[in-house]
């Protein structure tokens, strides 16, 4: 806590100090979004103390009552590391992602809506083929968002996802019995994979075949130029940055590899760098795969899909 910094009394000063702070931090994506964030974070800390959620309109409304004193401590221990640039979602320790809220932390990466169109992807294509999968397999599983939502979405499914970080299992699975429920999480078979380069080994040693693969795989070239500071210094970098002597490592492995893994006629699909989005469709032709890219919300290629030419 601020030595100097009183407590807040009521929630509309608890809002004006936490956008006062924010707005001194000396990172432009920290102080160019205080007054949003300060709100943020005053609910936030309100609900940790409460358990009780509010809206921004609640927060209007309560404008002028008490902020309660714990709420205020645990604001008041959060804004320097705000300000300090520590994501605001690793100091919550939750995320929306689709219509779900998802435990993060440190361990894994922050769900983006990048990713959401890889999910959507999944369920547009395979849909549109009137296709309910039985079984698919997940490359990277991390905070679970890829594996639950598809799974939460076809009643059916078995998701069979591997992982290099134990933390981030742990927090995986937390999040699926959360999300799916005590009877269904099961459905989620976790793999725990030894080493980051082997990424379809369990797989291939399962001898599964399953009706797609889909991977968020570490794409990013350790550089500025890709990546903000605020991620390069926070988020886990073995899930955020490819081999930089082969930045499209991960997908050559699954070009070359997710044959045996999958049935006739399945598909991959897996999130991309703009950048190269261009050598990876020509790496997966060249192996005998139909391609076609799926574009985000600012028209960047973001969505590989590739099924198998048999």
């Amino acid at each position: 806590m601020f030595a100097s910094q009183s407590p807040p009394k009521s929630f509309s000063e608890a809002i004006l100090i936490s956008a006062q702070i924010l707005s001194s931090s000396a990172l432009p994506f920290v102080s160019q979004s205080s007054k949003a964030e300060s709100e943020q974070l005053v609910s936030a800390a309100y609900r940790k103390v409460t358990g009780v959620d509010l809206s921004r309109f609640d927060l209007l409304l309560r404008a002028r009552e008490v902020y309660p004193k714990a709420a205020a401590q645990v604001l008041l221990n959060w804004l320097p590391a705000r300000a300090a640039g520590r994501p605001l979602q690793y100091l919550v320790g939750y995320q929306t992602f689709f219509e779900h809220e998802y435990a993060v932390g440190p361990q894994v990466l922050i769900p983006r809506p990048e990713t959401e169109c890889l999910v959507a992807a999944v369920m547009n294509r395979l849909d549109s083929q009137g296709q309910v999968p039985s079984l698919g397999i997940e490359v990277g599983l991390g905070s679970g968002i890829i594996s639950i939502e598809l799974l939460a979405y076809w009643a059916s499914l078995q998701m069979i996802s591997s992982e290099l970080s134990s933390e981030a299992l742990e927090l995986a699975l937390k999040n699926a019995e959360k999300i799916l429920g005590s009877s269904e999480h099961g459905r989620l078979t976790p793999l725990k994979v030894d080493q980051r380069e082997h990424v379809l080994e369990p797989f291939l040693n399962l001898s599964v075949q399953a009706d797609f693969l889909v991977s968020n795989p570490p794409y990013l070239k350790e550089s500025l130029d890709e990546v903000g500071e605020d991620v390069m210094t926070h988020e886990p970098h073995s899930a955020l940055f490819a081999p930089q002597d082969d930045l499209i490592y991960f997908y050559r492995k699954i070009a070359t590899q997710a044959k045996s893994c999958l049935r006739p006629n399945g598909v991959v699909f897996a999130e991309l760098p703009h950048e190269r989005a261009l050598s990876i469709m020509k790496l997966f032709q060249s192996e005998g795969w139909k391609t076609e890219v799926v574009l985000d919300s600012n028209q960047r290629e973001r969505v590989l899909i590739a099924q198998l030419n048999f």
